[in-house]
C-alpha cells in the first residue's frame, strides 16, 4: 500500500485494542471481494474499507464510493460511501482471506518494544 492513510483506532473497547492485517487470494483486491460480497457492479462501486463486527455471527459491512455521482465529496471535505451491510458465517468470512494476522494489547505497553527471549 503506498501512501496509505491508517484510519483511528475507532473502536476501543475496556480490554484490549489492536490493529488487524489482512492477505486477499492471488488475483483479488478489496473491490473484487466486495463486489462478489455485496453482489454490486464493481465498474460502478470501489470499496474503500471493510468493517468486521463480531458478537454471535460476523457482521461485515463494506463502504464503497459510487464513481457514476458527479461529487465523491460533500461540502465539508467528507467522503460520501454507499453503506452494504451483511451478517455471515465464520467460515464464509475466513473462507474470503489468503490469511488473516492480528495483535491485541492492552494499551498500557508500547508493543514495538516488546523483545521476545528464550526461557
Amino acid at each position: 500500500m503506498q501512501n496509505s492513510q491508517l484510519p483511528p483506532s475507532e473502536t476501543r473497547y475496556d480490554d484490549l485494542i489492536g490493529v488487524v492485517s489482512v492477505n486477499l487470494p492471488e488475483g483479488e483486491n478489496l473491490n473484487v471481494l466486495a463486489a462478489r460480497m455485496a453482489i454490486y457492479d464493481p465498474t460502478r462501486f470501489e470499496a474503500v474499507a471493510l468493517r468486521v463486527f463480531i458478537q454471535h455471527l460476523p457482521v461485515v459491512t463494506l463502504y464503497a464510493i459510487d464513481k457514476q455521482m458527479q461529487q465523491q465529496t460533500d461540502d465539508k471535505g467528507k467522503l460520501l460511501v454507499h453503506k452494504f451491510k451483511m451478517e455471515m458465517s465464520f467460515e464464509e468470512l475466513f473462507s474470503k482471506f489468503k490469511n488473516l494476522n492480528f495483535t491485541l494489547v492492552t494499551g498500557e505497553y508500547a508493543i514495538e518494544n516488546m523483545e521476545v527471549i528464550n526461557l
